[in-house]
């Protein structure tokens, strides 16, 4: 019995500091941004990477320099940079590089809502983006 408890124990500290080991660092920043008309409008400052779901298409995130850290920072920005899509229920990872903001641009002139978390942390690698499926995929075949 008392063998028993000293591997659950031993168990319990393992875990817990394997789970220490792999857990993120800095502060988790969440927000939402509602829209009912077409615009541009400040999300969060970098440096941190942070994930972003949109329910509907019609918006794209991008990159702003910051000088006032608001939406005139994105504005500033022509509408031909460089931006990544935002499709209907799929998540967009994005890097926030220090010195910059991220900046969302919809094209919507209807209600428009933008889920988004991130965590302050200096950005690793060069990733600007990426797009995770949620959900069943329709073109997988299924066997």
């Amino acid at each position: 019995m008392e063998i028993k408890k000293l591997i659950g124990v031993f168990v319990l500290f393992v875990g817990s500091v394997a789970g220490c080991a792999t857990s993120s660092t800095g502060r988790p920043v969440r927000g939402t941004v509602l829209s009912t008309s077409a615009g541009t409008r400040a999300i969060v400052s970098g440096p941190t990477t942070m994930h972003v779901y949109a329910g509907f298409a019609g918006g794209e995130i991008y990159n702003a320099p910051v000088e006032t850290g608001t939406d005139a920072d994105c504005a500033r920005v022509q509408a031909g940079a460089a931006a990544v899509p935002l499709r209907a229920d799929r998540i967009v990872y994005v890097a926030v590089p220090a010195g910059e903001m991220a900046c969302l641009r919809t094209h919507v002139g209807a209600g428009y809502e933008l889920l988004w978390h991130a965590l302050a942390r200096p950005v690793i690698g060069e990733l600007v983006a990426s797009v995770t499926h949620r959900g069943a995929r329709n073109d997988v075949p299924r066997h």
